[in-house]
């Protein structure tokens, strides 16, 4: 996938996405649709809206700013989706900050012009920018593109990747550019990959192969504990024998699921 991403959010001042004080841009787009998923705004590569109703004042602003009629108040906002233009008016009229449009066009330029803001912080705590996702890695040309940029300017570079990616495009793009790789193993047996997340492991399970024996770049491996499904004794057993044989298992990291944070539901 060769087009321009959208970035559904950049957060700055991250202490959990990689060494040090990390800028962490997130780009819309993934080739996964894990049950767990906790950002489901990032399934899709296209823009479109997302709804906490919590934050809902109910006021009528967002139907009398969309100039197709596709909201409706009826206790909370409705979209018609074929009828929305995907024009953010909505969003934009929303002060609150209910309904929020998703994903945004940025220029190299302007996002490396944020990012090298602060490098200060970086530099005096060994951090850098971390690519996350979605999937970073559904756009290789504009990952390694920017991961070359800031490595010109002495910014290190991470890959949060769920491992679902075309290796030879990786390879010649993005690994250059690239110092380390948050990899995600989050089902061992291929065919409860599949119930879970709509694919099989075989491409990840490959690819973390050919990261291993192929490149130099350090690799982070991890998995959500996800209750009943990923935190099983046979998926962790699975999991740490296939990461012993690549001499990872010390590295492995067991991420705890948060199951307060609600998901937003998608309208658009």
């Amino acid at each position: 996938m060769n087009t321009q991403p959208l970035i559904f959010a950049i957060k700055r001042g991250s202490l959990s996405d990689g060494k040090g004080i990390r800028s962490v841009v997130y780009i819309k787009g993934c080739p996964l649709r894990c049950a767990w998923c906790l950002n489901p705004e990032s399934f899709s590569v296209q823009s479109g809206l997302s709804f906490d109703e919590s934050l809902c004042l109910f006021c009528g602003k967002c139907e009398a700013a969309c100039p197709s009629g596709a909201i409706s108040m009826n206790i909370v906002p409705r979209v018609n989706v074929n009828a929305c233009r995907r024009c953010g008016a909505c969003a934009a009229s929303c002060v609150p900050n209910a309904l929020r449009q998703v994903g945004e066009a940025y220029c190299d330029d302007r996002l490396i012009e944020l990012l090298e803001d602060d490098k200060a912080f970086y530099d005096i705590s060994g951090g850098g920018v971390t690519f996350s996702g979605g999937e970073p890695l559904l756009f290789p040309r504009y990952v390694g593109r920017l991961a070359k940029r800031l490595q010109q300017i002495d910014i290190s570079v991470t890959i949060k990747t769920c491992g679902h990616f075309d290796y030879r495009r990786f390879a010649h793009f993005v690994a250059p550019h690239v110092d380390e790789i948050y990899f995600d193993i989050t089902l061992i047996d291929g065919a409860d990959h599949h119930h879970y997340t709509g694919k099989r492991n075989a491409l990840i399970l490959t690819n973390l192969s050919r990261l291993v024996n192929e490149t130099r770049i350090s690799i982070i491996p991890r998995t959500p504990l996800i209750p009943g499904i990923t935190d099983t004794k046979r998926n962790l057993g699975g999991i740490t024998r296939l990461l012993e044989r690549y001499g990872l298992a010390s590295r492995h990291r067991l991420l705890p699921y948060n199951r307060r944070v609600k998901k937003r539901p998608i309208l658009v």
